[in-house]
């Protein structure tokens, strides 16, 4: 028989204490340490994710049973509602399920059947991270005062909309509101708390956060970090985010990040499998999309279909187009509406998200670089960050949840995004006027790409 120490007994006990709804540990005395967790919700079209973080560290929250595949960190963006109205994580059999939530959300949807959707799941996903997390670090907080922010993210181009972001804020308030209410998360419930505007949080710690100032907050807060142009191009589940920005600091040390062009379409990963089955003859169904979006290089979708690679590759050319063509009117949209010097300096490219790994995502960017075309780009990678905690992610993974780990800070340590409508023309700080680099007198090399300084562009900071 297994003997149990009084320590370890002790633990079980207490963590049993804590309920599911719970957002403060047991007796808890009166004046005690006031303690701030965030919880950065990187609410995806396919996969949702959580970090929850205090000044010191940032945990990714696993959901285990409820995660897809092998990645515990990654969450169907998928609720269930059974016939009594009780709302359940991913798909259930005696129920209905809803999925591309966030999809409809920013397609203006704002049915009463997407409403309590998304304030079922999000509601559903905030109550199982807090409890676990709860349970996991009770040593650590049991005698703190907690004061829970919830950050929610959302594209950059959406943030301008005011009413979408009031919209999305009052969905992660209501789902909040729900989630620490006892018993089942019910439809009944989630309209209550919807059409209530007071809760047990203030309205001022439920922040909407646009998404790619959360994905590069861990490389601006790195060593790695540079001032200057940079190129961010996230692979969604459903979407595909690109926006060429600035990174710098202004007179009072606050980042900021001027956005010359940004551009969302729902041409990532899935989209991209729905292309492919409505274009090749074939028998297999939509159900497996997910499960398919995983299969990353050319042979293997050329395996699924049951085709060649030359013929998926064809197959693909118009959809890949599209890709490239989105990429490109952002740059260019950069240089001619905002940064006329865009072309002259080296941008940073960040390639992200759950579908950087997709060859034809992958292979488009490896070619904008090879080619130079229309401007020198440098493909770097998004740093793991130290203060990062994910058993079992491997280095490789991180972009996965580098915006929820960016959504798990302060709102007013993230930095401000200027939309292309609230900055100058051509805006950048003066200490990265552009010069002609020095060690080729501005040439660039003898073939436009042979400079190890400039990297072929000519200029340098």
């Amino acid at each position: 028989m297994k003997t149990w120490g009084l320590e370890v007994l002790n633990r079980l006990r207490g963590a049993r204490q804590i309920q599911a709804h719970d957002a403060q540990y047991p007796r808890v005395r009166e004046g005690a340490e006031r303690r701030q967790l965030v919880i950065g919700v990187d609410f995806g079209t396919a996969y949702t994710k959580v970090v929850i973080a205090d000044n010191r560290r940032a945990r990714a929250i696993p959901f285990r049973d409820a995660s897809y595949g092998g990645n515990p960190y990654l969450l169907p963006s998928v609720v269930s509602i059974d016939a009594n109205g009780v709302a359940s994580l991913g798909k259930a059999a005696d129920g209905t399920s809803v999925s591309d939530i966030k999809l409809r959300i920013l397609d203006g949807d704002t049915s009463d059947q997407v409403i309590n959707a998304a304030v079922s799941f999000l509601a559903l996903v905030v109550r199982a991270a807090r409890h676990q997390f709860m349970v996991a670090h009770r040593d650590e907080y049991r005698h703190c005062h907690l004061e829970w922010q919830v950050n929610v993210g959302l594209p950059a181009e959406h943030c301008r909309n005011n009413e979408l972001t009031g919209f999305y804020q009052r969905l992660a308030c209501a789902a909040w509101n729900a989630g620490v209410m006892p018993g089942p998360i019910s439809i009944a419930a989630v309209k209550d708390c919807y059409l209530r505007d007071t809760g047990s949080l203030r309205n001022d710690a439920i922040a909407v956060i646009p998404e790619f100032a959360a994905q590069i907050c861990g490389y601006v807060r790195s060593p790695m970090r540079q001032y200057g142009p940079h190129l961010l191009i996230d692979v969604g589940g459903g979407t595909l985010d690109v926006a060429v920005f600035n990174v710098y600091r202004d007179a009072e040390d606050d980042d900021l990040f001027p956005v010359f062009a940004c551009s969302v379409t729902s041409r990532g990963v899935l989209p991209l499998h729905r292309y492919r089955l409505g274009k090749l003859p074939n028998e297999k169904s939509d159900s497996g999309q997910r499960r398919y979006a995983e299969k990353s290089t050319y042979a293997a979708g050329a395996s699924y279909f049951s085709v060649s690679e030359d013929e998926l590759k064809r197959v693909d050319k118009s959809f890949k187009d599209l890709v490239y063509g989105q990429i490109l009117d952002v740059l260019e949209r950069g240089r001619r509406d905002k940064y006329p010097r865009l072309y002259h300096q080296s941008i940073r490219v960040f390639l992200c998200g759950g579908g950087a790994h997709v060859e034809l995502y992958s292979a488009l960017v490896d070619a904008l670089i090879r080619d130079a075309h229309p401007c020198h780009l440098e493909l770097v990678h998004l740093p793991r960050p130290d203060r990062f905690e994910a058993k079992g992610l491997g280095d490789g993974a991180y972009d996965r949840l580098s915006v929820a780990f960016g959504l798990s800070f302060d709102p007013y340590d993230i930095g401000t995004v200027r939309l292309p409508d609230e900055i100058d023309d051509g805006e950048a700080p003066a200490n990265i006027e552009s010069r002609p680099c020095p060690a080729c007198d501005g040439t660039g090399g003898s073939r436009g790409n042979d400079c190890n300084r400039c990297g072929g562009s000519g200029w340098s900071r």
